[in-house]
């Protein structure tokens, strides 16, 4: 029996520690943890009683195994020095418990700290998915108020939100055409930084907003250390579902502007144009300017 009992021992302590060493997605299994743990746990508490019982009952069995005298000598069946002598080798199994009672509390505080880092990790990202959530809401409404009108000023026309901005993406084709008819030299990525740096003064109060903000929720999502790569990945999804086209458009051409810090990263990063297929003036003439990359997929 206590042969079976040792095994059991073994087996959980293997098991328990093949859990510990390995994880899935960064993350244990508790209920497994607690399982074998108390598996473990009953084990190692019950082998001093086995024991006990096993070899009291005898004390040659006792002698048998810790001494070398033979077991054939009916003087020793009831001496109580060999009894005493069992008992004195309790000693050692104390030290033996006392180390591995140490051992116990070091591994529980281990996995304490790994639970609470992991429960840390866990309430970041949620509070972080919230504020990413919150700012698209943010960026819709911002896109919602856009305002700009057009038409000889004794007949102006007021256009918002998403007529607006289909507006000015006709508009913006319609004077980069003119642009490069009247530009000297090769058109490069300069001269669409020229000619944004010429249209976009008269539309900054409706267009600034909405570019500083989509440019602020990019920039968190890419830069922060603690939001893994995947995450980041789905949020750029998340927004790039909320633009259409004519937004990809008009966020691309920002995107070239020497004003816009590092935006043509950030779509190049999150694959703003991947879905953009539409063909125009405007974004035939910037695309270009992107690598392929830009298209591709990171799903």
């Amino acid at each position: 029996m206590i042969y079976s009992f040792l095994i059991i021992v073994v087996i959980s302590l293997i098991i328990y520690i093949d859990i510990l060493s390995t994880s899935r997605n960064g993350k244990y299994n508790y209920k497994k943890l607690n399982k074998y743990g108390l598996l473990f746990a009953i084990s190692i508490c019950f082998i001093p009683i086995i024991f006990w019982g096993y070899f009291a009952t005898d004390p040659n069995k006792v002698m048998k195994l810790f001494t070398n005298l033979p077991n054939n000598r009916p003087e020793d069946a009831n001496s109580f020095s060999i009894s005493g002598t069992w008992g004195d080798s309790f000693g050692a199994i104390n030290s033996l418990f006392t180390i591995l009672g140490f051992a116990s509390v070091v591994i529980t505080i281990i996995l304490q700290i790994k639970i609470n880092g992991e429960q840390n990790d866990s309430d970041y990202n949620k509070n972080f998915e919230q504020r990413v959530y919150e700012n698209i809401k943010l960026l819709r409404e911002i896109k919602s108020d856009i305002v700009i009108f057009y038409g000889r000023p004794d007949r102006r026309t007021k256009l918002v939100g998403f007529e607006a901005i289909h507006r000015l993406c006709h508009e913006y084709g319609d004077k980069l055409s003119e642009f490069k008819r009247r530009y000297h030299g090769p058109f490069n990525a300069d001269s669409v930084n020229n000619f944004y740096m010429e249209i976009y003064p008269n539309v900054e109060s409706s267009f600034g907003a909405f570019f500083r903000t989509l440019y602020f929720i990019l920039d968190e999502i890419k830069n922060d250390e603690r939001i893994s790569p995947m995450n980041k990945f789905r949020y750029g999804r998340l927004i790039r579902a909320q633009l259409s086209e004519n937004d990809i458009s008009l966020i691309a051409l920002n995107g070239l502007s020497s004003i816009s810090k590092d935006m043509g990263e950030l779509i190049i990063y999150f694959r703003l144009l991947k879905y953009h297929k539409k063909d125009s003036i405007l974004f035939n003439t910037i695309k270009e300017f992107y690598p392929l990359e830009s298209w591709s997929s990171r799903d």
